[in-house]
């Protein structure tokens, strides 16, 4: 079974999807990675193993947009 975590993405820039190995565009922040590795994965394979993270990175990053737009 393969696990997903949300992690601190210090990396930045373009990677590889440790899952599928698609391109990826990453920035600073949350994202999505293999618990217990720093191997990021893109948001497809997260959704297919774990759905709720996806969303959930997804509606942080919605509500950072929002919160941006106001200051």
């Amino acid at each position: 079974m393969i696990h997903v975590a949300i992690k601190e993405n210090i990396y930045g820039g373009d990677h590889y999807c440790a899952l599928c190995g698609e391109k990826i565009h990453t920035k600073f922040g949350p994202d999505l990675f293999l618990e217990g590795t720093n191997h990021i994965i893109c948001h497809d394979c997260g959704r297919d193993h774990n759905p709720m993270l996806v969303e959930f990175l997804e509606l942080m990053d919605k509500a950072g947009s929002r919160l941006a737009n106001v200051a």
